[in-house]
């Protein structure tokens, strides 16, 4: 509402100054509006279908809104990153906040001391990605039967990407990858068959899916009025697990088919499976993988020529956004040049089929004119396992840090009575979420002394 600024009665005048003129007929004081000036500013602010001022109800809806912002991030790759309620709330549970003590790059900051960017700053930039590609293909025209993703598909979508490294154990890969695996053959040899079984079989989306029900099957995120269903927690764990499922990609009941598109976000576990078909009008022709190293598809036409089609999907190559979130993110703290391509703004969905399927499926594509952005993708990533992830001093730290922790798994408990590699199994959570690559490395030095 505007108001007049009027001088204070309490501020001195100077000498030789003039009082201040009062208008004709006005009396100096601050006049009561008129029936009719309330009138009209109801018909401006409510449209002249609501009452001024507002009633009870509304006000108190406007103070639940201001209860409950959305957040703001800041980020130095993706500038500014937003959260809803929902989202914050994860956020500031355990389980995310030990991803702010886990590095991204485990021992690439031994060689460059700036890398040393943590798996929380890489999930909340997933976030971001997954939410501009989901808004940007709400954007454009869908194939029949394809429903566009609504705000609550968004907000499941994001929750994924926040989520899908909760697993991730200290040092990078090298707990994956190399202790797990050694304890696993201890177990064997010591005759625990369970225990080994258990401990071959470990993935880290795996125990990243335990620990997501776990967030939610406790306060403060058990009692929100905006707490996920059963039906959205199993949507949200097969985004994470990708084809990691038993029975397959065929197995997920999340959505159906006119949503099947959103499991090609955050980890795109199908898509270059077998041949695809072109699914567009103007071009219904078999496709044809190029080589083993090609991302993409090309349409052989019924002549024996190679015709370019109007979509192409991705192929061969996994592409998510997990992938664009790290090309981008890794390079640019070791002073790289990063990943910069357009193609979230021209992603569209199309149909496709995929390795002998009888029913055409929706999948993210992206236009003919992308098709050397989707091969830049992959040459960085190319680049960066050459000149970053396996450079030789980086390798040589990993090496020794893989002696290591094998030694701290070895010598006996490290988190209460349990061995490193044991804390993967179910039912130890509480003790895997105190490992982190600070904590192990102090609790070795214990060992040792």
């Amino acid at each position: 509402v505007p108001f007049r600024k009027v001088r204070s009665a309490t501020k001195p005048m100077s000498s030789g100054s003039a009082p201040p003129r009062t208008p004709p007929g006005a009396s100096g004081r601050v006049r009561e509006p008129t029936p009719e000036t309330t009138a009209r500013k109801a018909a401006k602010l409510g449209g002249g279908g609501s009452s001024w001022p507002p009633a009870a109800e509304e006000w108190e809806l406007d103070e639940r809104q201001h209860e409950r912002p959305r957040k703001h991030v800041h980020d130095c790759v993706h500038r500014e990153i937003t959260l809803e309620p929902l989202l914050d709330a994860v956020t500031r549970t355990k389980a995310f906040q030990r991803l702010g003590s886990l590095r991204q790059l485990g021992s690439t900051h031994r060689v460059w001391p700036n890398a040393t960017h943590t798996r929380k700053a890489h999930s909340l930039g997933v976030a971001y990605l997954a939410e501009k590609l989901c808004r940007n293909i709400a954007q454009r025209p869908m194939p029949h039967g394809v429903q566009p993703p609504d705000e609550r598909d968004i907000l499941l979508v994001k929750l994924a990407a926040l989520c899908h490294d909760l697993g991730h154990g200290p040092f990078s890969h090298t707990f994956d990858n190399f202790v797990v695996p050694a304890a696993a053959r201890r177990a064997r040899d010591e005759g625990d068959a369970g225990l080994a079984k258990v401990l071959e079989k470990h993935k880290h989306e795996q125990l990243s899916v335990r620990l997501l029900r776990k967030v939610f099957a406790q306060p403060p995120l058990a009692a929100r009025e905006d707490r996920l269903t059963e039906a959205e927690l199993v949507f949200v764990e097969e985004l994470i697990l990708g084809g990691d499922l038993k029975g397959g990609v065929d197995a997920r009941k999340g959505r159906g088919w006119d949503k099947r598109y959103l499991y090609d976000i955050v980890c795109n576990a199908d898509s270059g499976l077998g041949h695809p078909r072109c699914g567009t009008s103007r071009c219904g022709l078999e496709c044809a993988e190029l080589a083993s190293s090609a991302p993409v598809a090309l349409c052989l036409s019924a002549r024996g020529g190679l015709r370019r089609s109007t979509h192409i999907a991705v192929c061969i190559t996994r592409l998510d956004m997990d992938k664009l979130d790290y090309l981008r993110r890794d390079p640019a703290t070791v002073g790289m040049s990063g990943l910069v391509v357009p193609l979230l703004e021209n992603a569209e969905v199309r149909l496709a089929t995929f390795g002998g399927e009888a029913r055409a499926r929706p999948v993210i594509c992206y236009p003919d004119k992308m098709s050397p952005s989707l091969f830049e993708v992959f040459r960085k990533r190319a680049e960066l396992h050459c000149q970053l992830y396996t450079h030789k001093h980086v390798v040589a730290w990993d090496l020794l840090h893989r002696d290591f922790l094998l030694a701290a798994d070895a010598l006996g408990p490290v988190v209460g009575s349990l061995r490193l590699a044991e804390t993967v199994v179910a039912g130890n959570e509480d003790a895997f979420l105190k490992m982190t690559d600070e904590s192990v490395m102090a609790r070795f030095e214990v060992l040792i002394e």
